[in-house]
């Protein structure tokens, strides 16, 4: 197993920040968040309840950051849910590490099978972010990420998700230099400051997929609850190789998914969508006799 010094991240580290990484490896400000190490005491912006609550008794002890309030009603929860969407274009404005790192300790105790926590994920801001993005556009300008084309039955749900999002930009599906650039707006994560790569063991199975998956949107409503805004990119895990060249991610390692953390850019056309959902009837069934 190869340490961070040498120019690698390895398969037991879950999470790196990289703000500095020069061409071939790690080194520079590297940091990593320890395992079982919860956040600095900070106190994120709540947003105020909806229905009246009895005031919560006084505790003589002070509480974990990571405990619920006993004030808290479940409408908190239900707020964050659906203030959650993908957000395609963020503002320059720096991303404070604390509320990331606040974040990542909640998202930690999201289940797993058999507690493997099978989530591994490295970070990129400042310069290493920028040289990713450069390796990707020098990449996607002239071939197509190489993921997985949906079954006929699922091709409408991305036409039709296509259709709302580069119609809410005004680009039609003749205006194909409009819909090439914004494309590639994937590969600059959409301007977000933070940008991370998300991945798992190659030996593991659906059922460990499945886990990270829990993780990744565990951490997304951290992020949301905290006033951050983010977007997962399937797209940029199509190019693997890429990926893996600029951040040292070892061959053990499956790339799945990027995401792009930042503040939400409350202008732009598609950050203002609210992108439907099928009815739960379509897709769930209770069976009681």
């Amino acid at each position: 197993m190869l340490g961070v010094g040498e120019g690698r991240i390895d398969a037991e580290g879950a999470h790196l920040f990289l703000d500095r990484l020069p061409l071939g490896g790690f080194s520079g400000n590297v940091k990593l968040l320890p395992k079982g190490v919860a956040p600095s005491p900070r106190r994120c912006h709540r947003r105020a309840p909806t229905r009246a609550t009895p005031p919560a008794k006084k505790s003589k002890t002070k509480k974990n950051l990571l405990e619920p309030r006993e004030e808290e009603t479940m409408s908190d929860l239900a707020r964050t849910v659906l203030e959650r969407h993908s957000t395609r274009m963020f503002l320059p404005r720096p991303v404070p590490r604390d509320l990331v790192n606040e974040a990542l300790a909640l998202a930690q105790h999201a289940p797993s099978n058999s507690n493997i926590q099978p989530w591994r994920l490295v970070f990129v801001g400042g310069a290493a972010r920028n040289r990713l993005k450069q390796a990707l556009f020098s990449v996607a300008d002239h071939e197509a990420p190489h993921i997985p084309t949906l079954p006929k039955a699922f091709e409408h749900y991305r036409y039709e998700l296509g259709a709302e999002v580069y119609g809410s930009m005004g680009i039609t599906i003749a205006d194909t230099a409009r819909r090439a650039a914004a494309v590639m707006r994937n590969f600059d994560f959409f301007g977000a400051p933070l940008a991370g790569i998300v991945s798992m063991h190659r030996d593991l199975g659906p059922a460990d997929a499945v886990s990270v998956g829990m993780y990744l949107q565990t951490l997304m409503l951290a992020l949301t609850a905290r006033g951050l805004g983010t977007c997962v990119e399937v797209s940029v895990a199509g190019y693997p190789d890429v990926v893996r060249t600029e951040l040292s991610i070892p061959p053990e390692l499956t790339i799945i998914c990027g995401l792009a953390i930042g503040y939400t850019d409350p202008d732009f056309p598609a950050n203002k969508l609210h992108i439907g959902r099928d009815p739960v009837e379509k897709h769930v069934v209770f069976l009681d006799n």
